[in-house]
């Protein structure tokens, strides 16, 4: 499960996300664009 947010991430997302790996989420940020992308399994994703 991958998820792009604008905004804070909710309880129930941050769930989703740790769906794929149990003690960590992989995360992305872009500053300018205020962007979050989080989850998925391979550092490309």
């Amino acid at each position: 499960m991958i998820l792009l947010l604008r905004e804070r991430a909710t309880p129930e997302q941050l769930e989703l996300m740790l769906q794929q790996h149990k003690f960590y989420i992989k995360t992305a940020v872009d500053i300018e664009r205020r962007v979050l992308v989080g989850g998925g399994d391979l550092h490309y994703d």
